[in-house]
């Protein structure tokens, strides 16, 4: 299947995005940027293509808290403007303390 020309230059143009988004994680966030390059790796399809994904993309993190999970994603949201299909659900806040 040929992509016309605009879709072309549509799919170029937001790959451009997502390494400057890299650059500005790995400024923002010291010392992770495998996890950084992991991340951006598995929203890829879902940012490139959107059309073409029928299930949701679930990235999961876990660590430490105060370690940057929640920032490092909402930083992502912000930096391609998706908000509008963003769900954050933090498993902490359903465990029993007990």
């Amino acid at each position: 299947m040929k992509l016309k020309k605009s879709k072309k230059k549509e799919i170029l143009k937001k790959k451009e995005r997502l390494e400057l988004l890299k650059v500005k994680l790995k400024t923002d966030f010291v010392g992770i940027d495998n996890i950084i390059d992991d991340v951006v790796s598995s929203i890829s399809p879902f940012y490139l293509f959107p059309e073409s994904i029928k299930r949701p993309i679930v990235i999961n993190l876990w660590g430490m808290t105060g370690t940057g999970k929640t920032s490092l994603i909402e930083s992502l949201v912000d930096f391609l403007k998706q908000k509008h299909c963003f769900v954050k659900f933090d498993v902490g806040e359903y465990c029993d303390s007990d």
